[in-house]
């Protein structure tokens, strides 16, 4: 009985080591040395990394994403860089194109994810942010408010 048990620790092990060997020899980008370290938490999707810290960092998508290269053909109305989170009962925010569920989508974000938004587009009966890095998400998901432990 113990016999069984130690070779399905093992076996168990053994496969979390793989699979985190797998991730470290899959990322092609170094990334920088934090001489402060924070919890922080990944999400892959596609080519797309999207890393959220604790405030004051925000996220920003990162990787092997080419800029956005989708013209502006709607009314923006610029902003002070601000703060927001984005707020879900579950599920991802998607990251589009351009401020339209007609729009590609390139990343998704999580609950409580801060991001920095730069102009907002009105389109239809939804507002639309621009993030820092030009592309676009759903104001119904955004808020100023910080999310609470």
């Amino acid at each position: 009985m113990n016999l069984v048990r130690l070779t399905k620790t093992i076996l168990i092990c053994t496969v979390v080591l793989a699979g985190a060997i797998s991730l470290t020899a899959c990322s092609s980008e170094k990334k920088p040395v934090n001489s402060n370290p924070a919890p922080s938490t990944e999400m892959s999707t596609g080519a797309v990394i999207v890393t959220a810290t604790p405030t004051p960092s925000v996220a920003e998508i990162t990787g092997s994403i080419a800029a956005n290269d989708t013209p502006v053909t709607w009314t923006e109305t610029v902003m002070p860089d601000t703060v927001m989170y984005v707020k879900l009962k579950d599920g991802f925010l998607k990251v589009r194109k351009g401020p339209g569920t007609d729009y590609a989508q390139v990343a998704a974000l999580t609950n409580g994810m801060p991001v920095t938004v730069t102009a907002t587009a009105v389109m239809t009966d939804t507002t639309w942010y621009k993030l820092k890095d030009g592309f676009y998400v759903s104001g119904d998901y955004l808020t100023a408010t910080a999310p609470t432990a």
